[in-house]
């Protein structure tokens, strides 16, 4: 995947709040654990995507993109479980972007 088809920012996400961020709501409704978890999930795929953490628009993420990383994850051999966690992880911050309005329904 090139680096023009992922959505990124300036490393600045620090500076947003929950209400403004999906990704930080997302994770703000996460147990201690399952927040740890999912900030692993995504930073592998951050990995996978060759862009930093910080600079991935996880809620800006399309259907090409989550494809591409579902097909990435079982090319490499993760664990089916370990895929769900992930493609739930997104589907979680797409919803809430949906939900306050920075994204709309397909």
């Amino acid at each position: 995947m090139s680096l023009q088809m992922v959505p990124v920012i300036s490393p600045t996400r620090h500076l947003q709040r929950p209400i403004e961020d999906p990704l930080l709501a997302y994770l703000g409704s996460l147990s201690p654990r399952s927040r740890v978890t999912v900030e692993e999930r995504l930073h592998a795929v951050a990995k996978l995507m060759q862009v930093p953490y910080e600079d991935v628009v996880w809620h800006q993420l399309h259907a090409h993109h989550v494809e591409w990383i579902r097909q990435a994850l079982t090319e490499r051999g993760v664990a089916p479980s370990t895929g769900n966690v992930t493609l739930s992880a997104l589907k979680g911050i797409a919803r809430g972007a949906r939900a306050s309005g920075l994204r709309r329904p397909v």
